[in-house]
């Protein structure tokens, strides 16, 4: 693996880990201060959060990374910021009256401020695709950590020590994102406008990209929503927090992705550089399925080690049935960004939709006979299904002996996983 995208990796992993990953750090927390109808609620509210910044984010990271990068022209990313915010303020104003009608077991007025975070948030993706796409890792990093360290500090003091609830939480990443987009809009001096070809052709791009993202929320968030609606806030927590110790690995598989993504694809028609590209894909199974091996331990290690984590035991099966789902997923992260980037944005949505309406629909009948257990078995099944299908389409592209290997690594790893999977039932 070249040295700069070890580099490159090791940032974007730290990053992500320090970023996204603020939850991870918030979860202990939250499991000692607040009742699980309280973490069930949130569980619900981060689902529409992650919605609403795929949905009003329009594709345009996408088309960031892809177009963006090749281009000089300053007055790009102005052009999609003006763009994003017009049609995002818009498609607010429809959304926000629906959230009152909507019969959830979390407030409405809750409801209405995540829809909120996640117009601000999809605002936020724009200056944060610009510095992946010019591979500036550290400055992309710096910027993201320190919004998320002053939201992780805020609800930590509010929850441990004024004793806060959902409101106070949600509150502080509203007021925290606003600050944020303000100097978004300051940073890339919206006030410089003109007519660019870049901005119809990322807009084009991101429009056809748009399902994907849709479709990808779907498959890691809208169990929760399916499981609001046939189980209690309570039982919802227990999935909630084992999926999210299990969804490590995204943060991982998600960081080493950004830092190889730009490099790829520059180099994408170079017939040597092609071939080195490929070994890629052998380092970074055989790491994700070593991760995916040590969650469950380290999580078993964990909660016997913490007496307050005793009421959320069975979150341990939870996360080690889950992560064998989110070991496929991570796999097809990667074989996706070269399809999206082989101007195949249209393929991967219509395989994404498939894919998640297969997990809903598996949800929808499985779920109320056998509860949060089946919502975690149906992620192996469709994740499995999301990376065999990509991987088909993929062999199109990278056909050589470095992906050869790596689809005989990822049997061998499966197998193991079939293993493991088999002990966790008769457990």
């Amino acid at each position: 693996m070249p040295k700069s995208l070890r580099t490159n990796s090791a940032i974007y992993i730290l990053g992500t880990l320090f970023t996204k990953g603020s939850k991870f750090l918030l979860l202990p927390l939250y499991i000692i201060y607040l009742n699980k109808s309280e973490i069930g609620s949130l569980a619900v509210l981060e689902a529409i959060i992650a919605l609403m910044t795929n949905l009003l984010s329009f594709g345009l990271p996408a088309a960031i990374q892809r177009i963006g990068m090749n281009t000089s022209n300053k007055s790009y990313y102005s052009n999609i910021l003006v763009y994003k915010l017009v049609v995002g303020i818009l498609v607010i104003l429809i959304i926000l009256p629906l959230c009152y009608f909507l019969n959830f077991q979390v407030w409405w007025v809750h409801t209405c401020l995540a829809v909120l975070i996640g117009f601000l948030q999809s605002n936020l993706l724009i200056i944060e695709n610009k510095f992946i796409a010019e591979e500036s890792s550290l400055k992309h990093r710096s910027y993201t950590f320190l919004r998320f360290l002053i939201i992780t500090l805020l609800i930590a003091t509010y929850v441990a020590l004024i004793e806060g609830g959902v409101t106070e939480i949600v509150v502080i990443q509203l007021v925290v994102l606003t600050l944020y987009n303000i100097h978004l809009i300051l940073r890339l001096k919206v006030s410089e406008i003109k007519k660019i070809k870049e901005e119809k052709q990322s807009i084009a791009f991101g429009l056809h990209s748009l399902p994907f993202g849709l479709a990808l929320w779907g498959l890691n968030m809208a169990d929760r929503l399916v499981l609001e609606s046939f189980v209690d806030l309570e039982a919802l927590s227990i999935y909630s927090v084992g999926y999210q110790i299990a969804s490590i690995i995204i943060v991982v598989a998600m960081g080493i992705r950004d830092a190889w993504r730009p490099k790829l694809y520059k180099t994408l028609e170079n017939e040597h550089k092609h071939y080195t590209n490929s070994k890629v894909f052998i380092y970074y199974s055989w790491i994700i399925f070593l991760l995916c091996s040590g969650i469950p331990l380290i999580s078993q290690f964990i909660f016997d080690s913490f007496e307050s984590l005793s009421q959320y035991t069975n979150s341990l099966r939870i996360t080690s049935i889950v992560v064998i789902g989110m070991y496929f997923q991570s796999l097809s992260i990667a074989l996706i960004g070269l399809l999206l980037y082989q101007n195949s944005a249209k393929l991967i949505s219509q395989i994404s939709i498939i894919i998640f309406l297969i997990n809903l629909g598996l949800n929808i009948v499985f779920v109320p006979k056998y509860g949060i257990y089946a919502c975690a078995y149906i992620t192996i099944i469709t994740y499995l299904l999301q990376f065999t299908i990509t991987g088909i389409f993929v062999k199109r592209v990278f056909h050589n002996i470095y992906m050869n290997v790596f689809y005989l690594g990822v049997t061998i790893q499966s197998i193991l996983f079939i293993l493991t999977l088999k002990l966790i039932t008769n457990s």
